[in-house]
């Protein structure tokens, strides 16, 4: 329960960084971003539920958010709030 807790959190910050970034129409770098972390979920996943159980899923979804999405989605949002785009960032 206290994963799915801390995914609900996670899941909500990033849904709000999100929307900004497709308000702007900055959606190229989120879609890299996401297809990687979907690729190292894929695998946590897989290789948690295998060492923990159930709670390896949960656990792998928010390990790969935490390693490849949050803090580049989040910098990247920011500089689009604040007027600064870089073309030269992930997958512009």
């Amino acid at each position: 329960m206290l994963l799915m807790c801390i995914w609900v959190l996670i899941s909500t910050f990033m849904n709000n960084t999100a929307t900004v970034l497709v308000s702007k129409g900055e959606t190229r770098a989120q879609a890299w971003l996401g297809l990687m972390a979907a690729s190292l979920n894929i695998g946590l996943s897989i290789l948690l539920v295998q060492k923990i159980g159930s709670e390896g899923v949960i656990l792998g979804t928010i390990l790969s958010y935490l390693i490849v999405l949050i803090v580049p989605q989040t910098v990247i949002a920011w500089n689009v709030l604040n007027g600064r785009t870089d073309k030269g960032a992930i997958g512009a």
